[in-house]
C-alpha cells in the first residue's frame, strides 16, 4: 500500500507556478510548501459528492499545504472508490494558496443510443440529458438521466411516457454505451384555463397573452415563459403592484387534456404623475428612470416620500440646488396616485474649477482641456473629464483618470466651486518602435508615415494614427484583409515615475488581391468599351 501511493502521488500531484502546470511531488518548490491555504475548490463529475470529498480531503482553508497533507488526501479519496485519478492543483493568491482537488472517475461514455424517441431528435436528447461521449460514467447517472428525459416529455405533454435506461457491457478502454427505451405515448392538449384571484381583466384575454387555447399541444415552458409578458402587460396599465403565480395543472386522462389554474392578483391601478418644471423628456423618460419604476412593485405613503429625495436629487446633479418638490399621494380602493410637483429655480454656476494631483500639467493647462460650462451639470460635467484624461494620454501617462471630488454650494451667490481628483499614474516611455509581420514594406518606411518619436512619452493617438494609415497603404496595394494593430510590450508595475517600453505594431498582411474579370449589367446606351476606359 505505501508503495502505490507513492506512485500515485508521483502521478497525481500538480503545482502551479504561478501559471497552471504539472510538477513531480518532488519537485514542489519549498516555496509552496508551509504556504497557508486560502481556499479549497472540488471539481467532481455528478453522482460524486463535493461535500463528502471536502470532508475526506486533510488539505483545509487555514491550514499550510505540507507533502503529509497532500499523501493523505489522495489515500483517503483513493479509497472511497470509484475513482480512477485525482489530481490536485495549486495556485498562488495574493493571501495564500487555491488547491483544487480534481478527481476522475473510472468510465467514461461511449454513445447515446436512443430507441423509440420520436418527439426529440437525437441532438435535443444529449441537450436534455446534458452529458455526451467521453463524459464520466458511474451506475447512479442512469437513474438522474431517466428523470431528466421524463422530465423533459411530461413538459411537451407526453405524461404517460415510459422510459428505460440501460448500460452495455464496459469496453476494454472503460467506455460504455447507455441505451434508453423510450415509450412515448399519446401527448395531451390544453383543456380548460381558470383565472383565480383579482385579475381585473378578461379571462380570455388572460389566456391569449399566455398562449393558451383549448386543443393546442401542450407545452409547460412555452406557457410558463410567457408568464412574463403578462406581467409587463399588466404594468404597462398601471398595476404596478401585480402579482402572478405559476399555474397549477390537472390531468384530465380520460380525454387527454391538461387543465391549468393561473392565480393573479393584479392590485391597484398606480399613476405618477409629474407637475411644474419638468420637461416632456423628463416626464416619459428620465425622471421614471431615475426612480426605476419599471421595477417598482410596491407604493405606499413612505414609498413616495423615497422617491421625492430621488426626484431631488436628480435636479441637484443637475445644478438645480434650490429645486423644491413637493409630493402628493392620494389612495382608494381601485388606484393608488403619487403626484410630485417640482419648482427648479435657478441653475447654479460654476464659480471655480480646481484640479488636485497634478503635477506634470498646470492648472491652466487643465482648464483649456477641459473648457467647462458656466453652467453645471453632474452628468456632463463627468463626461468632459474625458478630455483632461486625454490630455495626460497624450503626455504618456496611460493609466491616468479625473473625477468629482467634490462641489462646494455658496447658497448666497448661487455658485460651485468644483474640485476635480487627479491620479496621474506612471509615464510611459517609448524604448523603441518594433514592426512584427510587415512583409511588404521595410520598417523605415513606415515609421515615416506618422512621426513618432523614440525616447519620448508615448501617445496613443499618434499611434493610432500610424495603424490606420499602414492600413490604408496595404489596401491600396490589394492587401483587402489586412490587419494592423499595437500594443505596449510589457507591463508598467510602477505606481508612480517613468516606465521605459517598446511598442510592437503587428501587421498581419494576409492574402494580395488582383483585377480579374470586369462584369458590367445593364448599358443601353453607352458602350462598355468607355465605361471600362
Amino acid at each position: 500500500m505505501v508503495r502505490r501511493l507513492a506512485l500515485l502521488l508521483i502521478a497525481a500531484v500538480f503545482v502551479s507556478v504561478p501559471a497552471v502546470a504539472s510538477s513531480r511531488a518532488s519537485d514542489i518548490p519549498e516555496e509552496f510548501i508551509g504556504l497557508v491555504v486560502k481556499k479549497v475548490e472540488v471539481v467532481a463529475p455528478i453522482g460524486f459528492s463535493k461535500s463528502r470529498i471536502a470532508r475526506l480531503s486533510a488539505i483545509k482553508a487555514g491550514y499550510a499545504l505540507t507533502y503529509g497533507r497532500i499523501s493523505k488526501t489522495l489515500e483517503r479519496i483513493y479509497l472511497n472508490g470509484r475513482v480512477q485519478d485525482v489530481r490536485i492543483w495549486a495556485e498562488r493568491l495574493e493571501d495564500g494558496l487555491l488547491v483544487r482537488i480534481e478527481v476522475i472517475p473510472l468510465v467514461t461514455i461511449r454513445e447515446l443510443v436512443f430507441w423509440g424517441n420520436f418527439h426529440f431528435s437525437t441532438d435535443e436528447m444529449s441537450e436534455i440529458l446534458g452529458v455526451s461521449r467521453g463524459d464520466s460514467f458511474w451506475p447512479e447517472l442512469l437513474g438522474e438521466l431517466r428523470k431528466r428525459l421524463l422530465k423533459a416529455y411530461r413538459d411537451d405533454g407526453f405524461f404517460e411516457v415510459e422510459v428505460k435506461a440501460e448500460a452495455g457491457e464496459v469496453t476494454q478502454k472503460n467506455e460504455v454505451d447507455i441505451i434508453f427505451t423510450i415509450r412515448e405515448g399519446p401527448r395531451y392538449r390544453m383543456g380548460k384555463l381558470k383565472v383565480l384571484g383579482k385579475p381585473t381583466i378578461p379571462e380570455e384575454k388572460v389566456a391569449r397573452k399566455i398562449g393558451w387555447k383549448t386543443g393546442r399541444n401542450f407545452r409547460r415552458k412555452k406557457i410558463e415563459s410567457k408568464l412574463k409578458k403578462l406581467e409587463s402587460y399588466y404594468r404597462r396599465l398601471g398595476y404596478l403592484e401585480v402579482r402572478i403565480s405559476k399555474p397549477r395543472y390537472r390531468l384530465d386522462r380520460g380525454n387527454k387534456r391538461v387543465d391549468a389554474y393561473l392565480r393573479i392578483d393584479s392590485g391597484k391601478r398606480i399613476r405618477v404623475v409629474f407637475e411644474g418644471d419638468f420637461t416632456p423628456w423628463q416626464r416619459r423618460q428620465s425622471v421614471p428612470k431615475e426612480l426605476n419604476l419599471k421595477k417598482l412593485r410596491r407604493l405606499n405613503r413612505w414609498v413616495a416620500l423615497d422617491m421625492e429625495e430621488k426626484v431631488e436629487a436628480f435636479f441637484a446633479r443637475k445644478g438645480y440646488y434650490d429645486v423644491e418638490v413637493e409630493t402628493f399621494y392620494t389612495e382608494d380602493e381601485e388606484s393608488k396616485v403619487v403626484r410630485f410637483a417640482a419648482v427648479l429655480g435657478e441653475k447654479y454656476r460654476i464659480a471655480e474649477v480646481r484640479f488636485e494631483g497634478n503635477r506634470f500639467a498646470t492648472k491652466k493647462e487643465l482648464l483649456k482641456a477641459l473648457n467647462p460650462p458656466k453652467r453645471f451639470e453632474r452628468t456632463d460635467f463627468e463626461t468632459l473629464l474625458s478630455r483632461v484624461v486625454r490630455l495626460y494620454n497624450e503626455r504618456g501617462f496611460l493609466q491616468a483618470s479625473a473625477s468629482i471630488k467634490s462641489v462646494r454650494v455658496d447658497i448666497k451667490r448661487r455658485e460651485l466651486v468644483v474640485t476635480v481628483g487627479i491620479v496621474e499614474g506612471p509615464r510611459t516611455i517609448l524604448d523603441k518602435l518594433v514592426f512584427d509581420g510587415a512583409r511588404k514594406y521595410k520598417p523605415e518606411k513606415l515609421k515615416q508615415l506618422v512621426r513618432v518619436e523614440e525616447g519620448a512619452p508615448l501617445n496613443p493617438f499618434l499611434l493610432d494614427e500610424l495603424v490606420e494609415k499602414i492600413a490604408a497603404r496595404y489596401l491600396e496595394e490589394g492587401y483587402l484583409k489586412v490587419q494592423v494593430n499595437w500594443e505596449v510590450g510589457g507591463e508598467c508595475t510602477k505606481s508612480e515615475g517613468d516606465c521605459v517600453l517598446p511598442v510592437v505594431v503587428r501587421v498581419n498582411e494576409g492574402k494580395r488581391y488582383y483585377y480579374g474579370d470586369t462584369y458590367i449589367r445593364g448599358l443601353r446606351l453607352t458602350r462598355r468599351e468607355v465605361v471600362e476606359r
